[in-house]
């Protein structure tokens, strides 16, 4: 019980902070004036933090366990076959930043987003469910050889499609969900060492839009 509370409680700093790091200019956020403002003591951040940039990396990486929590309430989630898992949880993980895209967008910034300090424990994350999915899914002892290389293919593909979100003028977002959709086919193929008529078709796709 005092598990989940200090979870929720954590939680409960990451939401603040959205709503601060919009309302409050840069050069004035601190520790202290966060603190302040949302009437809580410092002690009480640092049980859960060490300073502002490790707020702003557990933010992203409060976008992917959400979800996790979101796709598990399926019980069929976890015998799902890679591509359903991959394409399920970016889905989601773009779902729920859709609905903070004001924070996400002032997050990134003009930043480029491989230099990004703030996606560390995302990115682990994320390789961590490929590298797990392609365990539970997979006994060939070449493929899992290749799960770092695929791993890392995929929070390259995130990170594609996250540029494209943030300038996708579109309705509801719906090209990010067809680029999310086809190059989700890629990556599925690229787990099979067959990537070429869905590279192809993703291709056809972007070269109609602009560039990632």
């Amino acid at each position: 019980m005092e598990n989940k509370t200090n979870e929720l409680h954590r939680q409960d700093l990451i939401n603040s902070f959205m709503n601060y790091a919009l309302e409050v200019p840069a050069k004035e956020q601190s520790v202290y004036h966060f603190c302040k403002t949302i009437s809580i003591d410092e002690i009480e951040f640092y049980n859960y933090f060490s300073d502002l940039e490790h707020l702003k990396g557990s933010v992203w990486s409060a976008f992917y366990l959400e979800s996790i929590q979101l796709l598990e309430k399926d019980e069929h989630f976890a015998d799902s076959p890679i591509q359903e898992k991959a394409l399920g949880l970016l889905y989601t993980m773009f779902e729920l930043m859709k609905s903070n895209r004001s924070y996400v967008l002032w997050s990134l910034g003009e930043k480029d987003l491989k230099k990004l300090r703030e996606f560390k424990e995302l990115r682990e994350h994320l390789r961590n469910f490929i590298k797990r999915a392609m365990e539970t899914e997979n006994e060939d002892k070449m493929q899992m050889l290749r799960s770092n290389s695929i791993a890392e293919l995929f929070w390259i593909q995130f990170l594609s499609i996250l540029k494209y979100w943030t300038q996708d003028r579109s309705a509801a977002f719906e090209k990010t969900d067809v680029l999310i959709e086809k190059s989700s086919a890629v990556f599925n193929d690229l787990t099979q060492a067959n990537p070429l008529n869905n590279l192809v078709d993703l291709g056809k796709f972007i070269g109609k839009e602009f560039v990632l």
